[in-house]
C-alpha cells in the first residue's frame, strides 16, 4: 500500500524525464529572477532620478516598495537557481539543496503574492484601475509558473533513491 499522495505530482515535463527538468526549472529561475533584478533595479534609479514625493503619490510608493523588495529577493531567487542549475547538471552537492529551492520558492510565491496584491490594491485605490489588473494578472502568472516549477522539483526529489540522499 502507497502512502504518497498523487496530487502535485509530476512524472514528466512536455515528454522531459523529471532529471532533464530540473535543469529546465533552473534555467528558468535564473531568467526570470534576472530579469526582476534588472526591472527592480531600473525603477530604483528612475524613481531616485526623478525625486519623487511619496506621500501625495501612493503609488510611487508602493513601486518603490515592490522594487526594493524584488532587488534583495531577486537576488537570492538567482543564487538559489544556480546553486539548483549545478546539481541538476553535474549532480555535484547535496540533494538539500532540492529541498532549499523548494521551501524557499514556496516562501517567496506567498511574499511575491502578498506584494502584487498590496501594489493591486493601491493602483486601483488610486484610480488605476488597468494597472491594477495588469498587476494582479502579471501576479497569477508569476505564482502560476513557480507553483509549477515547485511541483516539478518536488516529484523529482520523491523520484530520487534514499541511497542517493543519504551518502
Amino acid at each position: 500500500m502507497s502512502t504518497k499522495l498523487g496530487c502535485c505530482t509530476v512524472n514528466n515535463v512536455f515528454g522531459i524525464p523529471l532529471k532533464y527538468a530540473v535543469v529546465m526549472v533552473g534555467i528558468c529561475s535564473i531568467v526570470i529572477a534576472a530579469i526582476a533584478l534588472l526591472a527592480s533595479l531600473g525603477t530604483i534609479l528612475s524613481i531616485a532620478n526623478k525625486e519623487l514625493v511619496y506621500n501625495s503619490n501612493p503609488v510611487n510608493a508602493i513601486n518603490m516598495i515592490f522594487a526594493l523588495f524584488c532587488t534583495s529577493t531577486s537576488s537570492y531567487q538567482a543564487v538559489i537557481s544556480t546553486l539548483l542549475l549545478q546539481y541538476g547538471r553535474w549532480k555535484k552537492g547535496s540533494p538539500f539543496i532540492l529541498s532549499l529551492w523548494f521551501v524557499s520558492h514556496v516562501v517567496l510565491v506567498v511574499l511575491y503574492s502578498f506584494m502584487f496584491l498590496a501594489r493591486s490594491i493601491v493602483c486601483f485605490h488610486c484610480g488605476h484601475p488597468m494597472q491594477s489588473l495588469f498587476t494582479f494578472v502579471g501576479g497569477c502568472f508569476y505564482a502560476g509558473f513557480f507553483i509549477y516549477f515547485c511541483a516539478i522539483i518536488n516529484s523529482y526529489q520523491t523520484t530520487i533513491e534514499p541511497d542517493t540522499i543519504y551518502y
